[in-house]
């Protein structure tokens, strides 16, 4: 390896610290995006007491089967019923032959391929039918959003990130800096799932946080 005289290093050690001694401000910036969800998924509860053992197993299926039955008979546009984990426990009593065998299964009711309007009258009547079958007293939603949140993020990371240059520069001015050029962008925002807070449903709307962060360069007085 060729040898680099001292010139040169003493050269590329002042550059290096000149860079590192650079100041630099950082500042970050939100947006919110509000989007109608195209598809959402109900958990319902399907749950069976029985005194008899070998009794129960067979009655929480037929339980589960009328209650899929119903659902299905509703004839809703876009749903569809799958009976998901079951779970079996037995709950003592106080005297000898108190026993209860309760059986529970969840249900995972998907409705897609719907309109925005339809997909939340289509819940509500998942919902109305859950209530009249005993099916969990209050069934947990999760609205979706599949296509489209990259189109419906990218004007909002656009201002955010507008907005997080013009803190920084309004920063580094009040610090009696000169703002320079932006060195660094990055995305703080979390990716989007039905259960995460990054993603909230309201007012029949899904509304996420686009988090921007920069980094600009600055200049010290002279």
């Amino acid at each position: 390896m060729p040898r680099l005289s001292a010139v040169v290093v003493v050269a590329l050690f002042a550059a290096s610290a000149a860079v590192a001694q650079q100041p630099t401000v950082t500042a970050e910036a939100t947006e919110l995006v509000r989007v109608k969800p195209d598809s959402a998924r109900v958990y319902l509860t399907v749950e069976t007491r029985n005194a008899n053992a070998d009794n129960s197993a067979d009655d929480h299926a037929d339980a589960v089967k009328r209650a899929v039955d119903d659902l299905k008979g509703l004839r809703l546009k876009g749903v569809t019923v799958t009976p998901q984990q079951s779970m079996a426990a037995r709950v003592d009593g106080a005297g000898p032959r108190s026993a209860v065998y309760v059986n529970a299964s969840t249900l995972r009711v998907i409705i897609a391929d719907v309109s925005p309007e339809q997909l939340a009258e289509t819940v509500t009547k998942v919902q109305q039918e859950a209530g009249k079958l005993g099916l969990g007293s209050t069934p947990q939603v999760a609205f979706e959003k599949k296509d489209g949140w990259d189109e419906a993020l990218a004007p909002a990371i656009g201002k955010a990130t507008k907005r997080a240059v013009q803190k920084a520069e309004l920063l580094a001015t009040s610090a009696g800096l000169k703002p320079g050029t932006v060195l660094a962008v990055s995305d703080g925002s979390e990716a989007p799932t039905a259960t995460d807070d990054a993603v909230a449903y309201t007012d029949g709307e899904l509304v996420r946080k686009v988090r921007v962060k920069v980094v600009i360069a600055a200049t010290l007085p002279k």
